[in-house]
Protein backbone atom coordinates (compact mmCIF):
# COMPACT_ATOMS: atom_id res chain seq x y z
CA UNK A 1 0.00 0.00 0.00
CA UNK A 2 1.59 3.59 -0.97
CA UNK A 3 0.40 7.11 0.50
CA UNK A 4 -2.73 7.88 1.42
CA UNK A 5 -2.67 10.92 -1.32
CA UNK A 6 -5.72 13.05 0.06
CA UNK A 7 -6.69 14.23 -3.85
CA UNK A 8 -9.56 16.44 -2.31
CA UNK A 9 -6.98 18.85 -1.02
CA UNK A 10 -4.92 19.10 -3.84
CA UNK A 11 -8.20 20.58 -5.92
CA UNK A 12 -9.02 23.23 -3.20
CA UNK A 13 -5.27 24.33 -3.13
CA UNK A 14 -5.02 24.15 -6.91
CA UNK A 15 -8.22 26.75 -6.99
CA UNK A 16 -7.02 28.80 -4.23
CA UNK A 17 -3.92 29.35 -6.35
CA UNK A 18 -5.47 30.28 -9.00
CA UNK A 19 -7.77 32.35 -6.80
CA UNK A 20 -4.36 34.28 -5.03
CA UNK A 21 -3.12 35.40 -8.90
CA UNK A 22 -6.82 36.21 -10.46
CA UNK A 23 -7.21 38.48 -7.09
CA UNK A 24 -3.57 40.06 -6.32
CA UNK A 25 -3.59 42.79 -9.17
CA UNK A 26 -7.67 43.93 -7.67
CA UNK A 27 -6.24 43.85 -4.23
CA UNK A 28 -3.18 45.97 -4.36
CA UNK A 29 -4.89 47.98 -6.82
CA UNK A 30 -7.38 48.89 -4.01
CA UNK A 31 -4.63 48.63 -0.88
CA UNK A 32 -2.07 50.89 -2.78
CA UNK A 33 0.27 48.40 -2.37
CA UNK A 34 3.61 49.43 -4.33
CA UNK A 35 7.16 48.16 -4.55
CA UNK A 36 9.78 50.91 -3.81
CA UNK A 37 6.95 53.63 -2.47
CA UNK A 38 8.00 55.32 0.32
CA UNK A 39 8.03 56.49 3.17
CA UNK A 40 5.06 53.71 4.08
CA UNK A 41 3.95 51.70 0.51
CA UNK A 42 7.44 49.71 0.80
CA UNK A 43 6.43 48.06 4.09
CA UNK A 44 2.60 47.19 2.40
CA UNK A 45 4.58 45.86 -0.56
CA UNK A 46 6.83 43.34 1.78
CA UNK A 47 4.23 42.47 4.22
CA UNK A 48 2.09 41.29 0.96
CA UNK A 49 4.96 39.65 -0.46
CA UNK A 50 5.62 38.03 3.17
CA UNK A 51 2.15 37.11 3.45
CA UNK A 52 1.69 35.88 -0.70
CA UNK A 53 4.94 33.98 -1.43
CA UNK A 54 4.75 31.38 1.00
CA UNK A 55 1.40 30.51 0.49
CA UNK A 56 2.48 30.15 -3.05
CA UNK A 57 5.56 27.99 -2.59
CA UNK A 58 3.85 25.77 -0.03
CA UNK A 59 1.15 25.03 -1.93
CA UNK A 60 3.15 24.00 -4.85
CA UNK A 61 5.39 21.37 -3.04
CA UNK A 62 3.11 20.22 -1.64
CA UNK A 63 0.81 19.31 -5.43
CA UNK A 64 4.00 18.74 -6.76
CA UNK A 65 5.43 16.18 -4.25
CA UNK A 66 1.69 14.40 -4.80
CA UNK A 67 2.01 14.04 -8.19
CA UNK A 68 5.86 12.92 -8.25
CA UNK A 69 4.50 9.88 -5.72
CA UNK A 70 1.60 9.37 -7.24
CA UNK A 71 3.72 8.96 -10.64
CA UNK A 72 6.23 6.86 -8.80
CA UNK A 73 4.31 4.50 -6.08
CA UNK A 74 1.60 3.32 -9.00
CA UNK A 75 3.67 3.23 -11.55
CA UNK A 76 3.63 -0.74 -11.33
CA UNK A 77 -0.20 -0.56 -11.12
CA UNK A 78 -1.55 2.36 -13.27
CA UNK A 79 -0.10 1.59 -17.38
CA UNK A 80 2.36 4.50 -18.26
CA UNK A 81 0.11 5.06 -21.32
CA UNK A 82 -1.69 6.47 -19.03
CA UNK A 83 0.23 8.34 -17.45
CA UNK A 84 1.74 9.96 -20.77
CA UNK A 85 -1.74 10.47 -22.44
CA UNK A 86 -2.46 12.64 -19.47
CA UNK A 87 0.26 14.56 -19.78
CA UNK A 88 -0.03 15.08 -23.34
CA UNK A 89 -3.77 16.10 -22.60
CA UNK A 90 -2.79 18.40 -19.69
CA UNK A 91 -0.62 20.17 -21.88
CA UNK A 92 -2.19 20.33 -25.27
CA UNK A 93 -3.23 23.80 -25.27
CA UNK A 94 -1.85 25.05 -22.37
CA UNK A 95 1.78 26.87 -22.17
CA UNK A 96 3.43 26.04 -18.64
CA UNK A 97 6.13 28.32 -18.84
CA UNK A 98 8.99 29.49 -20.31
CA UNK A 99 12.12 27.60 -20.04
CA UNK A 100 15.06 30.55 -19.94
CA UNK A 101 18.31 28.41 -19.36
CA UNK A 102 18.74 24.64 -18.51
CA UNK A 103 18.47 21.62 -21.12
CA UNK A 104 14.77 20.15 -20.79
CA UNK A 105 11.48 19.08 -22.23
CA UNK A 106 8.35 20.79 -19.70
CA UNK A 107 6.14 18.58 -18.89
CA UNK A 108 3.82 17.97 -15.65
CA UNK A 109 6.62 15.70 -14.25
CA UNK A 110 9.77 17.50 -14.97
CA UNK A 111 7.49 21.09 -14.06
CA UNK A 112 6.98 19.04 -10.29
CA UNK A 113 10.64 18.43 -10.33
CA UNK A 114 11.48 22.21 -10.63
CA UNK A 115 9.38 23.42 -8.11
CA UNK A 116 10.69 20.58 -5.88
CA UNK A 117 14.21 20.86 -6.35
CA UNK A 118 14.54 25.20 -6.97
CA UNK A 119 16.97 26.30 -4.79
CA UNK A 120 15.48 29.86 -5.41
CA UNK A 121 12.26 30.84 -6.38
CA UNK A 122 10.79 34.80 -7.18
CA UNK A 123 7.40 35.68 -8.10
CA UNK A 124 7.42 37.92 -10.81
CA UNK A 125 6.21 41.70 -9.92
CA UNK A 126 4.36 43.79 -11.52
CA UNK A 127 4.53 48.10 -11.39
CA UNK A 128 1.27 49.49 -12.72
CA UNK A 129 0.86 53.57 -13.26
CA UNK A 130 4.19 53.87 -11.62
CA UNK A 131 4.18 57.59 -12.32
CA UNK A 132 1.13 58.76 -10.76
CA UNK A 133 -0.33 58.48 -6.73
CA UNK A 134 -2.10 55.09 -7.84
CA UNK A 135 0.86 53.51 -8.20
CA UNK A 136 0.37 49.97 -7.34
CA UNK A 137 2.53 46.16 -7.77
CA UNK A 138 1.01 43.17 -7.95
CA UNK A 139 1.40 39.34 -8.69
CA UNK A 140 1.66 38.38 -12.61
CA UNK A 141 1.22 34.69 -11.64
CA UNK A 142 4.60 33.94 -12.97
CA UNK A 143 7.03 31.91 -10.50
CA UNK A 144 10.96 31.96 -11.61
CA UNK A 145 12.71 28.72 -10.49
CA UNK A 146 16.14 28.21 -10.38
CA UNK A 147 18.09 25.25 -9.45
CA UNK A 148 21.25 23.22 -10.61
CA UNK A 149 21.31 19.81 -12.46
CA UNK A 150 24.62 17.88 -13.09
CA UNK A 151 26.26 21.52 -12.28
CA UNK A 152 24.59 23.59 -15.08
CA UNK A 153 21.90 26.27 -14.27
CA UNK A 154 18.39 26.14 -15.11
CA UNK A 155 15.75 28.54 -14.90
CA UNK A 156 12.45 28.19 -15.69
CA UNK A 157 9.69 30.64 -15.21
CA UNK A 158 6.21 29.21 -14.83
CA UNK A 159 3.03 30.30 -14.94
CA UNK A 160 1.27 29.41 -12.28
CA UNK A 161 -2.13 28.96 -13.25
CA UNK A 162 -1.34 27.29 -16.69
CA UNK A 163 0.17 24.97 -14.31
CA UNK A 164 -2.92 24.87 -11.94
CA UNK A 165 -4.97 24.18 -14.75
CA UNK A 166 -2.62 21.48 -16.48
CA UNK A 167 -1.94 19.54 -12.90
CA UNK A 168 -5.94 19.58 -12.31
CA UNK A 169 -6.56 18.04 -15.57
CA UNK A 170 -3.59 15.63 -15.47
CA UNK A 171 -5.04 14.08 -12.33
CA UNK A 172 -9.03 13.82 -13.41
CA UNK A 173 -7.25 12.18 -16.49
CA UNK A 174 -4.90 10.05 -14.30
CA UNK A 175 -7.77 9.15 -11.44
CA UNK A 176 -10.53 8.52 -13.84
CA UNK A 177 -8.84 6.40 -15.84
CA UNK A 178 -7.17 4.33 -12.60
CA UNK A 179 -10.92 4.23 -11.85
CA UNK A 180 -11.77 3.07 -14.83
CA UNK A 181 -9.18 0.11 -14.89
CA UNK A 182 -10.43 -0.66 -11.18
CA UNK A 183 -7.45 0.78 -9.44
CA UNK A 184 -8.44 3.09 -6.51
CA UNK A 185 -6.29 5.70 -5.43
CA UNK A 186 -6.90 6.95 -2.09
Amino acid sequence: MTHSFGFEGVSEKLFVLQQLQAASRDYCRNAGICQDSYPYGHDDWNDYEHKIKPIVSGYMIEIAAKVRILQDSMSGQIRPLIFERADKYALEDIPLGKVHSGNFKLSVRESCNKIIHATRVELHWVNRNRKTQSAYTHWSGAVNLFGEKASKPWHLELDATAWCVSIDTYLDHVLSSAASDGIHVA
